[in-house]
């Protein structure tokens, strides 16, 4: 009989890439006969994205705040005594706060922690919580192999790699459209500001190819503003966050980012899997990860954004070029990115 699971989640409301990402594994894992669980704070079980029939929601009714962590403690280590999981996995270093509290007034389950950013992300405080945690959980999953060497050495040892899976594209872009694509949330580190500013110069060469910037977030005005100012009303397409963004991919046939941190880069993984030429940024940690500069991708230094210009107007302008990356891209994800190939880690830490 395989393992029983328990994740701990604050929600599932937000159609971000860590809610994404974690109903994808989930709905995996139920299909492969793993008894799935989802534990939620708060009260409402609405999730973003779809989830197997299988899987169950319970939620524990308090709010995710330091006032009520103490208490949702003492719900979290009923329910978990309850079920009696195998394991207990924190979707989120900050989920640690309330297992690890619930595990010292005796919740039973092995606690896994699953961190989707880096060591070094946020305050001082945020590093010190983060190998803290790593010290009491059972085991610890981060997203890149820089992130695992990152930890103290002592630690390196209950640390798993596990990249970020990503469905298989159905079809693949055939990189003849005159559009460039860039995903993800609007927000400072994305760096979608850097992007319009390189969009500039390059739409002055080639007028007739589109920018589009699928996301939603707190710099949507800003990011409009500025496509006034630069008068790229013509030249960048602004959507808003979709469910159906396998349309995007498809339609286009250069994806770029110029992300200025990118922990792990899912959007790039997703890019590869419809067999679309990257150029990225070089930012901590992620694309270095993904993109093999020179094969299916350029990695730029960060911030060179005149490399970037010149990379990407590269690529515009040979779709030869395009074909050979957009290829190599393709088979690299399958053989690093798949289904198959992450859930073979996440089968061997659920043994």
């Amino acid at each position: 009989m395989k393992p029983s699971v328990v994740f701990l989640q604050e929600q599932l409301r937000a159609a971000a890439g860590t809610e994404r990402i974690s109903t994808g594994v989930m709905n995996e894992l139920a299909d492969r006969g793993y008894q799935v669980v989802i534990v939620l704070f708060g009260t409402d079980k609405t999730s973003a994205f779809p989830l197997n029939d299988k899987i169950k929601i319970l939620l524990i009714g308090i709010p995710f705040e330091n006032k009520y962590k103490l208490k949702a403690a003492f719900y979290l280590k009923k329910i978990i005594n309850e079920i009696k999981p195998d394991y207990v996995i924190n979707v989120a270093v900050p989920m640690m706060q309330v297992s690890f509290l619930a595990k010292c007034l005796g919740m039973k389950g092995k606690v896994v922690t699953w961190d989707h950013f880096t060591l070094f992300a946020g305050s001082q405080w945020g590093v010190f919580f983060r190998i803290f945690s790593a010290f009491v959980s059972h085991q610890t999953i981060v997203l890149t192999e820089q992130d695992r060497n990152s930890y103290p050495r002592l630690l390196r040892k209950k640390i798993r790699v596990i990249g970020n899976f990503v469905m298989d594209a159905k079809f693949k872009s055939n990189l003849m459209s005159k559009k460039v694509l860039s995903v993800g949330r609007l927000v400072h580190t994305k760096g979608f500001d850097i992007l319009l500013d390189i969009w500039g110069d390059i739409s002055k060469r080639h007028s007739d190819w589109i920018l589009q910037i699928v996301g939603s977030g707190e710099e949507k005005e800003n990011l409009r503003k500025k496509i006034e100012e630069l008068h790229l009303e013509e030249n960048v397409q602004m959507i808003p966050t979709v469910k159906n963004i396998e349309d995007y991919y498809i339609d286009a046939s250069i994806y770029v980012s110029a992300a200025r941190l990118e922990p792990w880069g899912l959007v790039l993984a997703e890019a590869k899997s419809f067999g679309l030429p990257i150029v990225c940024f070089d930012c901590p940690h992620g694309p270095k990860n993904i993109v093999r500069d020179g094969m299916d991708g350029n990695l730029i230094a960060l911030n060179d954004c005149n490399e970037m210009k010149e990379k990407i107007l590269l690529l515009m302008d040979d779709l030869e070029l395009r074909r050979k990356y957009g290829e190599a891209a393709r088979k690299d994800f399958e053989c690093r990115f798949s289904k198959r190939a992450i859930f073979n880690k996440w089968t061997e830490l659920l043994k």
